[in-house]
Parts: structure tokens; C-alpha cells; sequence
């Protein structure tokens, strides 16, 4: 077996895989407060949902309500809340976020992966040039 030196290309491959390891570790790095943030979209997005919803009520009962009259049901409010275009937009909103969410947390996901096999890789080459 040759030994890796400097001009053989083995030598070459275990510094590239090796740059290429620190570079992604750096970029996953940088994604740390992306991910922190998808996450919390994702886990509280129904929440977020509800809370869209029960401003469009309020809003609703304050555009129905009348004091002369009897106050309306809440499933009218809600009906009206629900065809509201302020509640639609609140919808929209929330899907382009919880959407942007799942990139970046597929994103990190796929850079994990790549880090893991990266990081076999070197392990193999360190391994291969021990034995050498």
C-alpha cells in the first residue's frame, strides 16, 4: 500500500473532506437561531391559528353588535369570522410561515446528514492512513 503524501490524491481527498466538515459545521452553526425559530412555528402554529381566529371573533362581534339589539350567537360571529378577509390573510400568513418553517427544518435535517457522513468519511481516511 502507498503511503498518502502530499501530491498523492489520497492526501488531497482527506483535506477536502476535512475543509468540507468545518464549512458545513459553520453553516449549521449560523442556522442555529433559523432553526430555533422554525421550531417554535412549528410547534405553536395551531395556537397561533386559535389566536387568528378569536381576533377575527372579536373583530366580527364589534362590527355585528349593536347595543339596541340582543347580542348575535357565537356561531354567527364565527361564521363571519371565518369569511372575513382579515382572517383569511392571517391564515395565509401563517401557512407561508409554516411553510418556511419546514424548508429550513428540512434544510438542517439534510445538513445533519451530510455532516454525519462527512464526518465517516474522515474517520475512514484517518483509519485507512493509520493502517498505512
Amino acid at each position: 500500500m502507498k503511503i498518502p503524501t502530499d501530491n498523492s490524491p489520497d492526501y488531497h481527498d482527506a483535506e477536502q473532506h476535512a475543509a468540507a466538515l468545518l464549512a458545513e459545521t459553520d453553516i449549521l452553526r449560523s442556522m442555529v437561531p433559523a432553526i430555533a425559530t422554525a421550531r417554535a412555528v412549528l410547534a405553536y402554529g395551531a395556537d397561533r391559528l386559535k389566536r387568528a381566529l378569536a381576533l377575527a371573533v372579536s373583530d366580527a362581534k364589534a362590527a355585528l353588535y349593536r347595543p339596541s339589539e340582543k347580542a348575535p350567537s357565537f356561531a354567527a360571529l364565527e361564521s363571519h369570522a371565518l369569511a372575513s378577509t382579515a382572517y383569511r390573510d392571517a391564515v395565509d400568513a401563517l401557512q407561508a410561515s409554516e411553510e418556511a418553517a419546514e424548508r429550513t427544518s428540512a434544510e438542517w435535517q439534510a445538513r445533519l446528514c451530510k455532516i454525519d457522513a462527512l464526518r465517516t468519511v474522515v474517520a475512514l481516511e484517518r483509519a485507512k492512513a493509520q493502517m498505512l
